[in-house]
């Protein structure tokens, strides 16, 4: 259905950053970016109960996804950062967290 087409949608905009090699710039947008991206990672983890199935092809890009993030939020968006680790948290409990490869 409907979520079997989000997904790999939320997965791509997850991917969505900087160009290889440049630093992430310090702006409002990009922290605006990085933020909806927790969002879009939240959403994520809230499927991973209900749709495994859906979701266990993408398990070492969801790990990569958290990772890139984790480096990417910038320090001043503590709230963001927060809602991150509360996201990370939910991965790791769940059988998702090996974040296998």
């Amino acid at each position: 259905g409907n979520i079997a087409r989000l997904i790999p949608l939320m997965m791509r905009a997850l991917q969505i950053g900087p160009k290889s090699g440049h630093e992430p710039p310090s702006t409002a947008r990009y922290r605006d970016l990085v933020a909806c991206q927790v969002k879009t990672l939240s959403f994520l983890t809230y499927l991973l109960r209900g749709f495994a199935d859906l979701m266990r092809p993408l398990e070492a890009s969801l790990a990569a996804a958290v990772l890139q993030l984790l480096t990417r939020c910038p320090p001043e968006a503590t709230s963001t950062r927060k809602e991150l680790l509360v996201a990370t948290r939910h991965i790791l409990a769940t059988d998702f967290r090996n974040g296998r490869r």
